[in-house]
């Protein structure tokens, strides 16, 4: 699901800020850009975006402000700095060169200006991640939830005329064998003309067909799949991959139907819900 959501913590001269924005995805993939210095809270931002979230391609951008905060500092090694004038002195007696030392040259070997870093306090910066963090999830969520209010009715109207479409294959379903005993006979009698019907062979071709072309269990189970489809739409909790599931057996059970129902009126509703269920599995795949 689509969303967007800012979060900003500051204390002790440092700002963290936290933006996360979701597109649609079939599974969770949280994608972290984070500064240097804070590295080692990947992980944990990582968690707290995972528990937050159950699906969707997730990126997480965090950036550090320091306005304030206690800058780095450069260090002076004057003991390593003299050694190394008076060694450059000593090669110049030595080999009989003009000196040309100079401070540039002095502070170009290394240690003799070094930087002092801060100390990375990881425990207040944790502290920072998690508030920001928290901001920038509630925010995501609450228009994620909107996204997916909006999409439930959508499928839920769906699932309503998917419903409508079997009802009316149920009320077509015992004619096909009315039709298919008529044509029968008709054609029985066409061939034979003069010769009288064997009404018992007539009955046991019917019976066969009826066993071949029964959709009894099939629209049992479908009836059965759509009140747990909406059932569980309607929860308040992750049911994204759960729907996807439960889709998966409505269409098979619909192209069972298409298989085995013998009739142009059956056949050109199964497309129709066929389709509508399509439209569903597209939708639900942008539910958490």
């Amino acid at each position: 699901m689509t969303g967007y959501g800012r979060g900003e913590f500051t204390s002790d001269g440092y700002t963290l800020t936290t933006e996360i924005k979701t597109v649609n995805h079939r599974y969770l993939e949280v994608n972290i850009r984070i500064p240097r210095q804070l590295s080692a809270l990947e992980d944990s931002a990582r968690n707290l975006a995972q528990q937050a979230l159950s699906r969707g391609k997730c990126d997480l951008y965090l950036t550090l402000d320091d306005f304030g905060a206690k800058k780095t500092e450069l260090k002076v090694d004057n003991e390593l700095a003299i050694v190394y004038y008076n060694s450059l002195l000593a090669l110049s007696e030595q080999c009989n060169l003009p000196n040309k030392v100079n401070i540039e040259t002095v502070a170009a070997f290394p240690g003799v200006i070094s930087q002092d870093k801060p100390e990375v306090d990881l425990d207040f910066f944790s502290d920072l991640l998690q508030k920001s963090l928290a901001e920038a999830l509630d925010g995501l969520c609450a228009m994620r939830k909107a996204e997916g209010d909006r999409l439930t009715e959508a499928i839920n109207q769906q699932i309503i005329y998917f419903i409508s479409l079997i009802e009316q294959i149920s009320a077509a379903a015992p004619l096909v064998i009315i039709e298919y005993r008529q044509k029968l006979s008709e054609r029985i009698k066409e061939a034979l003309a003069d010769v009288a019907l064997d009404e018992s062979k007539l009955i046991n071709e019917v019976a066969f067909f009826t066993d071949k072309a029964d959709i009894t269990e099939e629209l049992t189970r479908l009836n059965s799949h759509c009140r747990l489809f909406l059932d569980t739409l309607f929860k308040d909790i992750p049911v994204g991959r759960k729907l996807d599931f439960i889709l998966q057996e409505m269409n098979r059970e619909i192209n069972t139907i298409g298989s085995k129902a013998n009739s142009s009126e059956i056949a050109t509703v199964v497309i129709e819900a066929k389709s509508v269920l399509e439209k569903v599995r597209e939708q639900t795949q942008n539910l958490e």
